[in-house]
């Protein structure tokens, strides 16, 4: 594969070879796949380990299940910037803007999306505060993160808090539908059931937590989808170690998990994650920013024409498999 300079490129991060290995070394069955830079909300691992519940995540996991952990990310002013890539056709972009030009833009961008195929990917247009107090921001993030999930569902409601990469790439986590966990995090403690999101129960407000139809709710795969996600080890693909670098790494292994196993994405409402903000890596610079003499993204292009090419590759094996099932 192409990543190194002998390729014309600087060295890349071989981020999806290192997942690999964290998969080889993990010792449980279970596995939760979640970013570096992200915390997990207070209590959440004594949760899924508690007895009736870890046992049912157990067997729903082990029969395809793969329960989507929500990610939040503190809401900020600052104009944003959609970039819609459709690698087989043209590049599309779509600015999004504050306030009602936001849900102008949306719209347009989601048109777009929907006449061109494009498959959108992160871009931002300006960069973030580096004199920010990357400290500060910590704290803020571990004081979400100890928050009970209810003062987090109040704060999803009030917009406070939106969907992780909400503004520059809705369709990463867009499945999840923050605002329904919300709601349903709400619904439990107005119930009058002592807030059972809160005291450690994970169910559907109705349910004992003794199976998995009890608990969260059901949402529909759609391809960009890239969800952090509980699910069982031995059932998950290889990362494509052919991606380095920033971008598409996730996208492609979960469209490979859905078309190689078609798993049911079912969301947890008993915990989240929370987006630690920190300035962007090489690797991003190296894909959105770094050009040659001419003015071309060498890496951007590199990996529109991989994920492609793994897209092909993947219809072909399914091709296959079904000449192969018909024989």
């Amino acid at each position: 594969s192409c990543g190194g300079s002998s390729c014309g490129a600087a060295p890349l991060v071989p981020i999806n070879a290192l997942r690999n290995a964290a998969l080889e070394a993990a010792r449980t069955d279970l596995v939760l796949l979640l970013d570096v830079d992200l915390l997990p909300s207070k209590g959440l691992h004594e949760r899924l380990c508690a007895a009736r519940l870890g046992r049912a995540l157990a067997a729903s996991c082990e029969a395809g299940e793969v329960w989507v952990l929500p990610a939040v990310e503190m809401s900020s002013t600052g104009a944003r910037q959609a970039i819609s890539l459709d690698w087989e056709a043209k590049e599309a972009q779509a600015e999004v803007a504050t306030g009602a030009e936001q849900a102008q833009h949306a719209t347009g961008a989601e048109q777009l999306q929907q006449a061109t195929g494009a498959e959108p990917m992160e871009e931002q247009d300006e960069e973030e505060d580096e004199d920010e107090d990357e400290a500060e921001a910590i704290r803020r993030s571990v004081s979400i993160a100890c928050l009970p999930l209810a003062a987090v569902a109040q704060r999803v409601r009030s917009g406070a808090l939106r969907s992780f990469h909400s503004l520059h790439y809705e369709q990463g986590h867009g499945a999840t539908d923050l605002s329904r966990w919300a709601d349903e995090v709400a619904s439990a403690g107005d119930a009058g059931d002592g807030s059972s999101a809160d005291s450690g129960e994970c169910t559907d407000g109705g349910g004992d937590g003794g199976d998995g139809e009890s608990i969260g709710y059901a949402v529909e795969f759609e391809e960009g989808y890239e969800p952090f996600v509980l699910a069982s080890r031995r059932r998950l693909p290889r990362y494509e170690e052919r991606f380095r670098g920033y971008g598409f790494d996730k996208v492609f292994f979960f469209l490979q998990l859905h078309e190689q196993q078609r798993p049911r994405f079912r969301v947890l409402p008993c915990g989240l994650a929370v987006d630690v903000p920190h300035r962007r890596s090489p690797d991003w610079h190296a894909t959105f920013r770094a050009a040659d003499s001419r003015g071309h993204r060498l890496q951007l292009l590199r990996t529109r024409a991989l994920y492609s090419r793994c897209k092909r590759e993947l219809a072909l094996q399914r091709q296959f498999a079904a000449v192969l099932a018909a024989s």
